[in-house]
């Protein structure tokens, strides 16, 4: 699960994680900080690889004592009708699940419309949204049809 503050910027191969397709985010991302007091600070590959990509990020020194959540997890949720449909990625849900100390906050759905390429139901949150926009392309990238 990505730190709630995390803001991806663009996918890191770098930090060499054996499984990186299996990461929250569906890969390594680079980007930065938007925790308060910390807004735009960049990561160091520690920092990264073991708060913002992976894992709760309670332990990092940057995370507010008073943070609604310290985790955010990720799906796509079809309805077995729509999946069974001949273009089942025309319209991509995607779910969320604020987390702190392993337990639920809150949760929602997002909607992609694929073939527009737009997001006609967003998030407030810039950073949550930018997150599920990630999660959203390496998840399309994994299971495109050749």
């Amino acid at each position: 699960m990505p730190c709630p503050y995390f803001n991806p910027e663009s996918k890191c191969d770098r930090l060499l994680w054996q499984h990186s397709s299996r990461l929250p985010l569906g890969a390594g991302w680079q980007g930065s900080c938007h925790a308060p007091g910390h807004e735009g600070a960049q990561p160091d590959d520690d920092d990264l690889r073991a708060h913002c990509n992976l894992g709760y990020a309670a332990g990092c020194s940057r995370m507010p004592a008073t943070a609604d959540a310290d985790a955010v997890r990720f799906g796509v949720f079809r309805k077995q009708a729509d999946a069974e449909k001949a273009d089942p990625e025309k319209v991509i849900e995607v779910h969320f699940i604020r987390e702190k100390n392993h337990l639920p906050v809150d949760h929602g759905a997002l909607v992609f419309d694929a073939q527009d390429e737009t997001w006609p139901v967003t998030h407030s949150d810039k950073i949550l949204q930018r997150q599920a926009e990630c999660f959203l392309q390496s998840w399309r990238e994994k299971n495109r049809r050749p």
